[in-house]
């Protein structure tokens, strides 16, 4: 058996730090000026989910993560004037 070999570059890829899901759902929150019946609202989950998210005790899946990320972006966004 002819085994071929290659050569690979190191290759560093910087990861951005772990998210803290339940600070970003308060901070959030408390940025848009909402309690936590009306974020779940917005959000389109129900409240326990959404109380279970901002104690930390779970975190959201995957559309709810896209949806907290970018209203996070936003906000970030219009206070950069961008």
């Amino acid at each position: 058996m002819i085994m071929s070999s290659k050569q690979t570059a190191n290759i560093v890829i910087e990861l951005p730090p772990p998210i803290n899901f339940a600070e970003l759902c308060k901070n959030l929150r408390h940025a848009l000026g909402m309690s936590q019946a009306e974020m779940s609202i917005f959000l389109g989950v129900g409240l326990r989910h959404y109380q279970y998210w901002e104690s930390g005790r779970y975190e959201p899946g995957g559309q709810y993560t896209a949806k907290l990320l970018a209203i996070r972006d936003q906000l970030e966004n219009k206070e950069t004037g961008q």
